[in-house]
């Protein structure tokens, strides 16, 4: 049998890219469970959204254009609400349009949850 037919297709890989603080990001669409508008934070029920650029350990507080919660899978069963900024598009890629970190910067990129870099009409995006 052929090993290569047996293992699941991972590519294209169809990445939701976004924006946070200038800076460009994509995820994996099959990471993503669902999309909304940011709340407002006062319903006692929803549970506090994690910011997505104090996950990343920004400092200073980004200015958000156009908030939107996603919902990522996680450990918890009913996945984790992350807000981001500036939903850009959803296009598909090809392993081969995925270039990997540079050494240096490696470990600190993937402790932070960052695997790849996609370049994309001049900008680069961080892969999560």
């Amino acid at each position: 049998m052929n090993e290569q037919a047996d293992r699941p297709q991972h590519f294209p890989l169809t990445l939701l890219l976004f924006s946070v603080g200038g800076i460009n990001f994509g995820v994996d669409t099959g990471q993503v469970l669902g999309t909304s508008t940011q709340g407002s934070g006062t319903d006692p029920q929803e549970d506090a959204p994690l910011w997505f650029h104090r996950s990343m350990g920004s400092m200073g507080d980004p200015s958000y254009a156009e908030p939107t919660t996603i919902l990522v899978k996680s450990t918890r069963q009913e996945g984790c609400r992350v807000v981001i900024d500036a939903m850009q598009e959803i296009i598909e890629v090809g392993v081969d349009e995925i270039l990997p970190f540079p050494a240096v910067l490696e470990p600190f990129a993937r402790r932070k949850g960052m695997w790849g870099v996609y370049p994309r009409l001049g900008h680069m995006f961080l892969l999560v």
